[in-house]
């Protein structure tokens, strides 16, 4: 499969091309710099594709918050109706 075409490349592509970690190994620290608000709406995007029906019906919490540009959660599946991963 083209990694282009397949949505887990994508959103790999999208979240981390071009970003910096305080710590290479480590997913949660610091990210510099911010995800754009274009490639947050490409992000968005990626995830319903690929969520599909579920997202239909709900809404993610990501797109009211204000972190969501440095969250390397943001758009996870668990980010719908209030709910968000980062909290927990």
């Amino acid at each position: 499969m083209d990694a282009l075409k397949n949505p887990y490349d994508r959103i790999h592509e999208i979240l981390w091309k071009g970003r910096t970690s305080t710590d290479p190994g480590d997913e949660f620290s610091p990210l510099t710099p911010a995800l754009s608000e274009e490639r947050l709406q490409v992000l968005r995007s990626v995830f319903v594709e690929l969520y599909g029906e579920d997202m239909k019906s709900k809404s993610f919490t990501c797109d009211d918050c204000g972190l969501r540009a440095t969250c390397p959660l943001v758009f996870d599946l668990y980010n719908t109706e209030g709910d968000c991963l980062m909290d927990k």
